[in-house]
């Protein structure tokens, strides 16, 4: 009896170990206090996440306070020591991003605890939950969603919630200072507004300064001119030093020399004068005060895709550019780099989450090459990583590839191949890995020294690509000066520095980013100088090297039916319009298909690869139909699956959906545009109804950002009235203020779409209002249809 009454007793010991075991573990404060993780990976700074200290409310997500995730698979794990019940959890993160919290018993198998929410408040932002019930050995937090720019500042977790909720924390006086790129691109983006504020002030004075009854707004475009350059010079000293301070303000004094001698009225001349400055200051200013990609010139990561793309358009075409590279990657030594790396298929615009699948097939490759031209090919790409660096090819190999027509090939592939031969390292000398196994330190050393000449011959090759664009962009103002005056130029300027979508750090430093724009310049001034046969030509080169501006002939297309219709006849100037349009095309498109050894491609290619990125949505899209495709819940914040090779498919393949079933009012839309067009095209200049259809281009197509550059074209159109000046600038103004407020890309781009709209309805909206209202008073006295001159002011002075 004795026996069984001890059993008894021992048996209810043991089953009373556990629970007292289980009351044991549920220790007062923070679990997670002072722990440093049992595993993580992609953490920055991890000691941060439990050192008791978080970033104040609203302070920016890099900072001395955070600790950084490296994409949507970072995560950081926490052994607690003891199996413990978590009820209760604090963290700070950014605001615009989730956090994943889950436990473990056994540190292998983790199931979901709790899913942090974004915060509707900017920066960092504390995060609460309680009445949990996980069980855990082990806590592992991470896996974020949202902008792909996340952080925390604090984690903890409790078993016993504290009296005191939230829990106590110190909060520090946190510093941006993790992200100076962004930091800098903010203080720039400050200073274009600035900058356009005073411009405007300057383009009141100019517009109203020759008015009897506003005697005072001649001093006021002297005044900001004067403040204008010393505020430039500041900011130029500011990114630069004073090296590039006192090259603007001197450059600006010895044009304003050389045109105010012989210049008898001092209002004129304080006018060009106040004029010239604001130029120099936009036109400097759009380089980032000289400060370029944060000290580089060149835009590689553009260069990579336009320089590759026209040096072997003949062997790699519009589909094998990532297919090739990851290849010479392959053959460098890279292949353990690449089994992680995600590669995009360009015949479909697939991303695939590894490149094995495509060096596997490397024949398909190789088989476009001579050996001489493969081994120039890999020296190319080994190049340009050694500029880009791992993380630089790692983006390269995501984008959408080369997108250039056969009409540029021509030019492009002659630029990008001269002297190719010689730049081909021997064999023996190929600076890579594999190549340097076996080798004496002599023979290391030679190698070496035959790779840095190569990249210092690499860097000025690349430096002199660059400087295609900016020559091209200096004839495109100086054009618009030319055809438009002195005026035009300087707000033409101001609205290429101020335009947040169109910012140097797009397409600045490329190679080949600006032929369109020019041709498409150099159209609408010849028309404007009477020159319509070169102005057509001048518009269907563009739209040979773009397809899109295309769109700028819409316009007076319109306005010659008009007159067909009415008069039954085809005026001079159009016929030699239509003349010039022809010529240029049977011309452009005609040599590089009868010519194969130029270059030039194949148009059915060209058209194919400008289909498929038609029907490829991407975050930084512009225009109506980024617009059309708008659904909330379709909205990057909502669909973006980090877990994904591609983490945008289903954003993009919804887009696509929601644009396809709003089809038919879309087309509508677009036919309203075009009659409202005809309508104000009667009473207006073929050159401004060419840049009003500018409109086009943003109602047809859906392109990047960095393409509505082309909104120089409306500052001519502009001048009419000051109030345009007012519209115009307003919009580059408020782009700039969606980009320093942050959050998704693309909601960021759709309001930009949005603030165009709104831009452009305003500007048709006005001037079919004032047609209407010279129709309406015609009607009592009947005149002969044409242009309406432009009201006083609006023509620019004498330059």
């Amino acid at each position: 009896m004795f026996h069984r009454v001890a059993l008894v007793g021992l048996l209810l010991g043991l089953c009373a170990i556990p629970a007292a075991a289980q009351e044991s573990a549920c220790p007062e404060g923070n679990l997670l206090a002072g722990l440093r993780p049992s595993a993580q990976q992609g953490i920055s700074f991890f000691s941060r996440l439990t050192d008791d200290v978080v970033a104040g409310e609203g302070d920016p997500w890099k900072s001395n306070a955070t600790a950084l995730f490296d994409g949507g698979k970072a995560y950081v794990t926490y052994d607690l020591k003891q199996v413990t019940t978590v009820r209760a959890l604090m963290l700070q993160g950014d605001n615009n991003d989730t956090y994943q919290v889950e436990v473990s018993l056994d540190g292998a198998a983790f199931s979901p605890l709790w899913t942090a929410p974004m915060h509707p408040q900017p920066g960092m932002r504390t995060r609460l939950t309680q009445g949990l019930d996980g069980r855990a050995r082990y806590l592992r937090v991470g896996f974020a969603a949202g902008d792909n720019a996340f952080s925390l500042s604090e984690v903890q977790a409790f078993c016993q919630q504290p009296a005191l909720w939230p829990p106590p924390v110190t909060t520090m006086a946190s510093k941006a200072t993790g992200d100076p790129r962004e930091n800098r691109l903010h203080r720039l983006a400050r200073q274009k507004i600035a900058v356009a504020i005073m411009g405007l002030i300057l383009f009141a004075g100019v517009l109203l300064g020759r008015r009897e009854d506003a005697p005072w707004a001649r001093y006021v475009a002297p005044a900001m001119g004067a403040i204008i350059v010393l505020f430039g010079g500041w900011c130029a000293w500011g990114n630069t030093g004073i090296g590039y301070g006192l090259g603007a303000v001197l450059l600006a004094a010895g044009i304003i020399r050389q045109l105010a001698r012989g210049e008898r009225d001092p209002w004129l001349w304080a006018e060009r004068a106040a004029l010239i400055g604001l130029t120099v200051v936009a036109s400097f200013g759009w380089t980032n005060f000289g400060t370029w990609h944060g000290g580089r010139g060149v835009h590689f990561h553009e260069q990579f895709h336009y320089v590759l793309g026209s040096k072997y358009s003949e062997e790699i075409g519009y589909e094998l550019l990532y297919h090739c590279a990851a290849v010479a990657q392959d053959e460098d030594g890279h292949r353990k780099e690449l089994t992680n790396l995600k590669v995009r298929v360009l015949k479909d615009n697939v991303l695939l989450g590894s490149g094995l699948p495509v060096i596997e097939d490397a024949q398909a490759c190789k088989q476009h090459f001579s050996p001489a031209r493969w081994a120039a090919f890999r020296q190319d790409v080994r190049l340009f990583r050694s500029q880009m660096g791992r993380e630089g090819i790692k983006r390269a190999f995501t984008d959408h590839g080369y997108n250039a027509a056969p009409a540029w090939n021509m030019v492009g592939r002659w630029i990008a191949n001269r002297d190719w031969q010689s730049k081909i390292p021997p064999d023996d000398m190929v600076f890579t890995t594999p190549n340097l196994a076996g080798k004496t330190a002599a023979q290391r050393t030679a190698m070496r020294e035959r790779w840095e000449k190569d990249k210092a011959e690499f860097l000025a090759d690349t430096r002199h690509f660059a400087q295609v664009d900016a020559v091209l962009y200096a004839g495109l103002f100086l054009l618009i000066w030319w055809a438009f005056g002195l005026r035009a130029l300087a707000l033409a300027t101001l609205v290429w520095y101020v335009g947040h979508p169109w910012s140097y750090y797009w397409t600045g430093g490329g190679f080949a980013r600006a032929p369109w724009l020019f041709m498409a310049v150099a159209g609408t001034c010849f028309m404007k100088k009477g020159m319509h046969a070169l102005g057509g030509a001048g518009i269907t080169w563009s739209m040979l090297l773009r397809v899109f501006p295309g769109a700028l002939i819409v316009g007076v297309a319109a306005k010659i039916g008009w007159t067909l219709v009415r008069e039954r006849t085809i005026s001079v100037p159009h016929r030699k319009l239509i003349l010039g349009c022809v010529a240029a095309l049977v011309v452009l498109a005609a040599v590089p298909l009868a010519v194969p050894s130029s270059g030039g491609g194949d148009y059915k290619a060209f058209l194919a690869n400008s289909m498929k990125h038609k029907e490829t949505g991407l975050t930084n899209h512009m225009g109506m139909p980024t617009l059309f495709a708008f659904e909330t819940k379709y909205l990057g914040r909502h669909v973006r699956d980090n877990a994904a090779d591609d983490p945008w498919a289903v954003w993009k393949q919804k887009r696509h959906e929601v644009l396809q079933a709003r089809r038919i009012p879309f087309a509508l839309t677009v036919l309203a545009l075009i009659a409202l067009i005809a309508y104000i095209g009667r009473r207006r200049e073929d050159w401004e109804v060419t840049a009003l259809s500018t409109v086009f281009i943003f109602a047809i197509f859906q392109l990047t950002c960095y393409y509505y550059i082309f909104c120089v074209l409306l500052a001519p159109v502009a001048l009419r009235h000051y109030r345009y000046v007012l519209a115009l600038m307003g919009m580059c103004i408020a782009t700039q203020l969606v980009h320093l407020d942050g959050g998704w890309i693309d909601e960021m781009y759709l309001k930009e779409s949005a603030i165009t709209a709104v831009f452009y309805l305003y500007l048709l909206g006005d001037m079919a209002w004032e047609i209407y209202q010279a129709d309406k008073a015609a009607v009592a006295e009947p005149a002969v249809e044409g242009p309406t001159p432009a009201p006083e002011g609006g023509e620019a002075a004498p330059a």
